[in-house]
């Protein structure tokens, strides 16, 4: 096999000069920052990184490296000041320096495969790489798959059904083997019969996976519904239990369950840390809470802050319609920053809510994969999820938890302040949702669809998938290096 050390001449248009390729790179991190934005639009991602590949695989190998950093850091452009608001100034430098190294790493073992390898199966470096890197970003980071590419594509559920098979990192595999696909056809072009086996493999994964998600999409009819009422108020900042506003507050929360429950709803959800309390405010609330829940015959959930012995904790009540303290949830994953004071919980909540398996989780313990597993594991078919956004943040932080559904098999009712109240089915779609900025408050009460006995190849495998495809990924361009070096030795020995 022929294996050249650098492009050939009849590839040097149309990025024959740096400054051609200068500007592909910055065209992709232009697209990139839109895919990856707060309110993504979801086709762009698919096509973004085209022009990037293209001008790296003309580039030589240290100027491809920083064409790639040079997109990356551009397609964080959009976020910038929303990390500086959420992460603080060291987290908003440090975002966009390390996911410019792993693009550069990836576009850099894919431009080798590709220009100096030759083989069909360099198609598959890039997307194989891209989802080993949205695996390893969800083990390692404190905030779990938040960033992750496949998130882009919440406007389009036939895709991010393959969530239900191998997570987000299936999810970006799938998305990033088009525009593999598209770089290495136009790279090769004058060489179509080499690789016709790698595009005939790609496509038919493309179309494999469309496939199955609008099948699950059409399959996924629920055998019932249980109304849901989610109700919020966009209270500013932490409000004190023993704070002068805090009876209005509870108040209004109480006529709002009152009128939630005339419309039907079987089960209330409220925000997160609706209030800060004491031991003593906390036992007087809980009392309160529990007569409002028998009083309306509903199941409701409430989020709050409980002062602990040196510490803070952020707990979920479950109360049941005859008024008992059903569960005690508390949260397992802080966020950084915001909640360093607070000690996070360790175990799960389950409970059966007319009978539907329910699972408790709180606003950033749904950015997790694996928290959503462990619930889909044990056959839970709704979650009950009080939260708190950034208001600005609340259409992507929804659609993380709604992503859960996905990869777990539930239905997702989640209530914010600050952000969204939606109500999910376990295909990803939105069935009821309403903003929670509403005065004197937001309410949104609708059917939760419930689909029994359908678990998802991902809750029982985890990332299993993942796993194999970055495997993979390592396995090819491992073989990549091994033959271009062998090649380059016996290149230079034969002189």
């Amino acid at each position: 096999m022929s294996l050249d050390l650098e492009p050939s001449p009849m590839h040097q248009w149309p990025l024959d000069t740096p400054l051609r390729r200068f500007a592909a790179a910055l065209i992709s991190g232009a697209m990139i920052s839109i895919a990856e934005g707060l309110h993504p639009w979801w086709p762009i991602a698919w096509i973004a990184p085209i022009p990037l590949l293209c001008a790296a695989f003309e580039a030589r190998r240290f100027e491809a490296s920083c064409l790639a950093a040079l997109a990356a850091v551009v397609g964080c452009a959009g976020v910038i000041s929303y990390y500086l608001e959420v992460a603080g100034l060291v987290v908003t430098i440090l975002v966009p320096i390390g996911r410019a190294l792993s693009f550069a790493i990836v576009v850099s073992i894919a431009r080798m495969a590709v220009v100096r390898w030759r083989h069909w199966l360099s198609i598959f470096v890039y997307p194989c790489l891209m989802s080993a890197a949205d695996l390893l970003t969800t083990i390692v980071s404190r905030h779990g798959s938040a960033g992750s590419l496949a998130y882009s594509q919440m406007g389009a559920t036939w895709i991010v059904q393959v969530a239900a098979l191998a997570g987000t990192p299936g999810v970006v595999f799938v998305m990033s083997l088009l525009p593999s696909t598209a770089a290495v056809a136009w790279y090769h072009r004058d060489r179509p019969r080499r690789f016709r086996v790698g595009y005939a493999m790609a496509g038919m994964i493309i179309a494999a996976a469309l496939a199955y998600g609008m099948e699950r999409i059409r399959s996924c009819s629920p055998q019932r519904t249980l109304k849901i009422a989610l109700v919020a108020i966009d209270t500013p900042g932490v409000v004190d239990g023993s704070s002068p506003q805090a009876p209005t507050i509870w108040k209004t929360y109480s006529r709002a369950i009152e009128e939630a429950a005339g419309k039907g709803a079987r089960v209330v959800v409220m925000p997160e840390k609706v209030a800060t309390l004491n031991s003593t405010e906390a036992s007087s609330l809980k009392g309160r809470l529990s007569r409002v829940a028998e009083d309306n015959r509903v199941y409701l959930v409430v989020g709050v802050t409980i002062e602990m012995q040196g510490h803070l904790e952020n707990r979920a009540w479950m109360f049941s319609p005859t008024g008992r303290l059903e569960a005690d949830y508390s949260k397992q994953h802080l966020v950084p920053g915001f909640e360093d004071s607070f000690e996070p919980g360790r175990n799960i909540a389950v409970r059966i809510v007319d009978g539907v398996m329910c699972g408790l989780a709180i606003c950033k313990d749904m950015d997790f994969p694996s928290l959503g597993r462990s619930y889909g594991a044990q056959d839970v078919r709704l979650m009950l999820v009080p939260a708190w956004d950034f208001r600005r943040d609340g259409w992507l932080h929804s659609r993380m938890a709604v992503l859960r559904g996905v990869e777990g098999g539930f239905a997702v009712a989640r209530a914010a302040r600050d952000g969204l109240l939606t109500i999910s089915d376990c295909c990803g779609r939105v069935v009821h949702e309403r903003s929670s900025s509403a005065l004197p408050y937001a309410s949104l009460v609708g059917a939760a669809p419930i689909i029994l006995g359908r678990g998802t190849v991902y809750s029982r495998l985890g990332d299993a998938l993942g796993w194999i495809i970055s495997l993979a990924g390592v396995l090819i361009s491992i073989k990549a290096a091994i033959t271009v070096s062998l090649w380059n030795w016996l290149r230079a020995g034969s002189r």
